[in-house]
């Protein structure tokens, strides 16, 4: 609990400030005989400014051209009366099928170097209308960093994110429609769910 509450902010310009959307890692240590702990995040995407702007124009070709992107299975599943406006939903798919980056990461030991896997995912799912309105959606964006461990752990399982989808107008819909991309479009998929 004292770590906690005893922290300090680093920040630092980059050398190599054009944004290319390349994975940067960053390491920071302390001297020898230093008794600090130092925690920090493994590094980041130095996105362009136009980085959103792909991101919307890749979910909005996936939204019309569901046929396109079909790279890895994706299932959606709908827990509430499809008769009302607020639909708990359910979207899966395994982790053996998503393709992730590798950089190395300092170890427990000094001098020593782990490997670390990393890839953003990021999940969109829309309701529509029997005459094909769209009535809401739901966004998610989440980033995986992980470890030797924590990656055999996962290629097992199904990620699976389960969230409460309420339309705007309150009308019930008719189908959702699921986009999952990987990255910067390096993997799209879509799942298309009929409710009545």
């Amino acid at each position: 609990l004292d770590s906690l509450s005893h922290s300090y902010l680093l920040a630092y310009r980059s050398t190599s400030p054009e944004p290319d959307s390349k994975y940067r890692q960053i390491r920071v240590e302390v001297g020898e005989d230093s008794k600090l702990a130092v925690r920090h995040r493994g590094g980041y995407f130095a996105t362009a400014p136009s980085g959103d702007e792909v991101r919307e124009r890749t979910l909005a070709t996936a939204m019309l051209s569901p046929s396109r992107f079909q790279e890895f299975p994706l299932e959606t599943w709908v827990e509430a009366d499809a008769a009302q406006s607020e639909l708990r939903f359910q979207v899966s798919f395994p982790f053996q099928n998503i393709k992730l980056h590798e950089t190395v990461a300092p170890g427990p030991k000094k001098g020593e170097f782990v490997p670390r896997y990393f890839q953003e995912i990021h999940i969109f799912v829309a309701a529509f209308s029997k005459s094909g309105a769209y009535l809401g959606s739901y966004e998610k964006p989440f980033f995986l960093d992980l470890g030797e461990e924590q990656l055999q752990s996962l290629r097992e399982q199904n990620a699976t994110l389960e969230r409460t989808l309420r339309t705007q107008s309150g009308e019930a819909p008719a189908a959702l429609k699921t986009v999952v991309v990987v990255g910067q479009n390096e993997q799209v998929a879509v799942d298309v769910l009929e409710l009545r």
